[in-house]
């Protein structure tokens, strides 16, 4: 299973996708202040429609070409950190699908056409990274139609 995060992310849709996602999911030694993060943001007048990407994950389409993934803190993000940087031109140069930084930092992620893609990328990643990061590939995994999502803080 699959969501779209709607408000700040606790709002959340079931999508499809046409197969199991694989990924890198790298997290610098460095941490920000979310607080820190939203206060250089620059929240434009028309918000980016998400259904083509939606569509191109429901159709199985994972190729760093034809999909962008946009995350409005990443910038400031960036400016705040240089390993954000570093770490999404490290993930680029290994040769993974599109890369984005994770929420409003300091974790990133690449998307990757199989498991097996995401642990030799993983791999060449460990060996670019700082002490202290940590690098790990994931891939999602089929739930039960029936599972219930419960917004975080409700019981």
């Amino acid at each position: 299973m699959a969501a779209r995060g709607t408000g700040r992310g606790e709002q959340l849709a079931r999508i499809r996708i046409a197969a199991p996602l694989s990924a890198v999911v790298v997290y610098p030694a460095v941490s920000l202040s979310t607080a820190k993060v939203y206060s250089f943001a620059q929240v434009p007048s028309s918000p980016l429609d998400p259904n083509r990407l939606i569509e191109q994950l429901g159709e199985g389409i994972v190729d760093a070409e034809m999909i962008e993934l946009v995350n409005r803190l990443s910038e400031p993000a960036k400016n705040l950190a240089t390993q954000i940087s570093e770490v999404l031109q490290s993930l680029a140069s290994c040769g993974s699908g599109p890369c984005q930084m994770t929420g409003s930092g300091s974790a990133c992620f690449a998307l990757t056409r199989s498991l097996e893609q995401a642990e030799q990328i993983a791999s060449q990643v460990r060996l670019q990274m700082q002490a202290g990061a940590f690098v790990r590939s994931v891939c999602t995994v089929a739930a039960p139609a029936a599972i219930e999502m419960i917004p975080f803080g409700n019981s």
